[in-house]
């Protein structure tokens, strides 16, 4: 059981940072491109969607975890 909860724990904090890099980048390659062209500020919108489902998902995992712990310690 430890195991499959570390596993967790580790995809969990890998889409965490996956999709703060990726919103980062995203944030900066608009700044770099909104004096050229206007259409990206709508493939940002696109991207950071997805960038908050990964940034969600890592989160969720992340709590999943802690919230078994906690109810391990109670018992």
């Amino acid at each position: 059981m430890k195991k499959k909860l570390e596993v967790d724990l580790i995809f969990g904090l890998m889409l965490l940072i996956f999709g703060l890099i990726s919103a980062t980048y995203g944030i900066t390659s608009v700044i770099i491109n909104i004096s050229l062209v206007q259409t990206g500020i709508f493939m940002y919108v696109k991207d950071i969607l997805f960038d908050i489902i990964f940034i969600l998902l890592g989160l969720i995992l992340i709590r999943k975890r802690r919230m078994t712990n906690l109810r391990g310690h109670n018992i």
